[in-house]
């Protein structure tokens, strides 16, 4: 039997609109993202935000427990062996915005043309993965495989528990890696 991912996040989100991008047709888009692997079990939302600030500035801090004292407010998350009050959930949007790279969140999942637009300007999707437990983790889509003559719609994912893969995009809406889980919420990150 296999068990929920446990990068898990308890917090509720917020949401805010935003107009979808103008987007070209193009078959297939692959980012040059890294995803860092989460150090402790509960720090999706730390590898999501510091590997998409060191996408877009390669001078940033690589440290996910530095950014953890910082969102918790403490000083010994960086130890080596960490502290069980470090290994905690928190909302992407407050490590987004403590990187500097929270643009905007939309409480539900965006169409395959919208992440297309993204993904073409050079825009990283991080995305909030709802499982039926009301917990959720953070991955990131990376690119896309577009094939409207035989329905194709694929999404390159970058997972920090999970590793790289890619799925359709319904199997990503609805039941990513199997689970029962749901895309729930976009972000929208800031990339200058």
């Amino acid at each position: 039997m296999r068990t929920i991912p446990r990068c898990l996040d308890t917090v509720p989100l917020n949401s805010v609109a935003q107009a979808a991008p103008a987007t070209a047709v193009r078959p297939s888009v692959l980012l040059d993202f890294e995803m860092l692997d989460q150090r402790e079990t509960n720090w999706c939302w730390a590898a999501v935000s510091v590997s998409v600030d060191l996408y877009y500035d390669q001078e940033a801090d690589p440290s996910l427990c530095r950014l953890v004292n910082r969102v918790l407010d403490r000083n010994d998350c960086c130890r080596e062996t960490v502290p069980d009050a470090c290994n905690s959930t928190r909302r992407l949007s407050v490590a987004l915005k403590a990187r500097g790279r929270y643009g905007r969140l939309y409480s539900k999942r965006l169409s395959f043309k919208w992440v297309r637009g993204q993904i073409n300007n050079e825009v990283l999707v991080p995305i909030a993965i709802k499982w039926s437990s009301g917990l959720a983790h953070f991955i990131v889509c990376r690119g896309y495989e577009y094939g409207p003559a035989v329905n194709r719609t694929d999404l390159h994912i970058c997972d920090s528990e999970n590793g790289n893969g890619t799925y359709p995009y319904l199997a990503v809406a609805n039941r990513y890696l199997g689970y029962v889980g749901r895309w729930s919420h976009t972000y929208v990150v800031k990339t200058g």
